[in-house]
């Protein structure tokens, strides 16, 4: 008998996202863009958004005093 037979597993809290797609709250996006962040049912309060903005950061190009701003700049971190 091993020890993983053993063992118990826990269950997870959350689902593990596939795509990074899938870590953006967002349900559906219409025309004019306005962005509808979850799925409720009919008659339910919906919540709404309209500033989103996403960029791509390439850290892979970046020295690490790039990385360092981008990362404060990201996190709303002041210099002081």
């Amino acid at each position: 008998m091993k020890m993983a037979d053993c063992k118990v597993k826990t269950e997870k809290l959350f689902k593990t996202p596939k795509y990074v797609q899938e870590l953006i709250p967002v349900y559906r996006i219409s025309e004019d863009g306005i962005f509808e962040l979850e799925k409720k049912p009919d008659g339910a309060k919906k919540l709404y958004d309209r500033a989103y903005l996403f960029e791509d950061a390439n850290f892979a190009t970046m020295d690490d005093y790039e990385k360092e701003d981008f990362l404060k700049l990201y996190c709303g971190i002041k210099d002081n």
